[in-house]
């Protein structure tokens, strides 16, 4: 989406996926992050929610506190990216899917017993504020949220939009509550995402 932008990339390697027994493709990022796509049309994306990825440039601000600050847009970039690489890779299966079943989970979303926190702020920027006010601790270790949607003409932004919202519900924000949003269409998008850069095609 953006260069240095937060998704599963090789860096400057020229690293190919891997047929693994004959049953799906895998690319193993910087040891940490992991995509997989399965003969059966599972595809899985993981990442860490560490100071590489989720909670970007927030830790430094706290004096190591335990606990995992989600920089939601971050957040939002990692699921957006993955729903355009759906769109792109399902684009190329025969047959083509009927529909498509999209989940996003965040799993161990504890640090030394204290949970993981999501705001609702703008905070794009790397010194960003996060205010008490706009930021809340997630009810459990383990959060999921499920969208499906008919695969021809499916809306990503709206996906996207769906499955954020999911997660930002089970933390007590109200849908209208998420940044980076389109609130008339009920979409996230690249444009609402970095409204600076320059238009996609």
């Amino acid at each position: 989406m953006r260069q240095e932008g937060f998704a599963i990339t090789l860096g400057g390697s020229r690293q190919s996926s891997e047929i693994i027994q004959g049953r799906f493709r895998r690319i193993v990022a910087r040891g940490s992050k992991l995509l997989e796509l399965w003969q059966d049309g599972l595809l899985v994306t993981i990442g860490p929610a560490d100071d590489d990825m989720l909670c970007w440039f927030t830790r430094s601000h706290r004096q190591n506190k335990p606990g995992l600050p989600i920089r939601s847009f971050v957040f939002a970039e990692v699921t957006l990216n993955f729903c355009y690489l759906a769109q792109e890779v399902f684009t190329h299966a025969v047959p083509k899917p009927p529909k498509l079943k999209f989940t996003l989970k965040l799993d161990n979303m504890t640090e030394d017993g204290v949970p993981c926190t999501l705001g609702v702020g703008d905070d794009r920027g790397p010194n960003t504020f996060r205010s008490p006010n706009s930021t809340r601790t997630a009810p459990n270790s383990t959060l999921t949220s499920s969208f499906v949607t008919p695969f021809e003409n499916f809306d990503l932004c709206r996906v996207v939009y769906e499955l954020l919202g999911g997660i930002y519900v089970q933390f007590g924000f109200g849908l209208d509550q998420m940044p980076y949003i389109d609130l008339e269409q009920s979409r996230i998008t690249r444009e609402t995402l970095f409204p600076n850069m320059e238009p996609s095609a």
